[in-house]
């Protein structure tokens, strides 16, 4: 990896995955040649990559490294441009983490991976509530304004739900597009 060449790396670390030395920290290098799937841009591999991680190594990492490479996979599916099929992934993801334990959710690895899951899910929304367009006649009017008064107010909550998370990047993208929503 540090020669320069990412994709010698990844061939590196799978030949290192099927040799015998490579079980006890397969999870490890198993993650790290994802990581290097988001590098070299490659977001098919990557998600294909991380989708196989949980049926590999389920057992041997812990649930916010599940939850992580899920948010992972739907994050380079997304970047593939299957964008409908990456926001099923996210919803499905922070309806699963529901069935967590606390213990399990109050890990920083879990907060930040279930903070970019509810983050993304918010983006259609905002951007409906943001390009909702005040118009008459009157009776046009007072339904738009309810409309964007009852986003509002849900947005609002949803964003205060991602900032509480304490995930850092993500808590602070939270607090600036529920500014916006006051100024829009």
């Amino acid at each position: 990896q540090g020669l320069g060449s990412l994709k010698r790396a990844v061939a590196d670390y799978r030949a290192y995955l099927r040799s015998k030395e490579a079980a006890k920290d397969g999870p490890l290098i198993y993650w790290r040649i994802g990581k290097l799937y988001e590098q070299l841009k490659d977001w098919k591999a990557a998600a294909a990559h991380y989708e196989r991680f949980a049926s590999r190594y389920g057992r041997k990492v812990g649930p916010e490294r599940i939850l992580t490479s899920r948010v992972k996979q739907a994050h380079a599916t997304k970047r593939m441009g299957k964008r409908r099929d990456a926001m099923r992934l996210y919803q499905e993801i922070v309806k699963q983490s529901a069935k967590l334990p606390q213990a399990v959710l109050a890990k920083p690895e879990s907060k930040l991976a279930l903070a970019e899951a509810r983050f993304e899910l918010l983006e259609d929304e905002f951007n409906a509530y943001y390009n909702l367009k005040l118009r008459l006649p009157q009776r046009v009017l007072d339904r738009l304004i309810n409309d964007k008064l009852r986003r509002h107010a849900k947005l609002e909550k949803s964003y205060t739900e991602v900032l509480a998370t304490g995930a850092g990047s993500y808590g602070i993208a939270s607090a600036q597009l529920r500014s916006r929503c006051h100024r829009a």
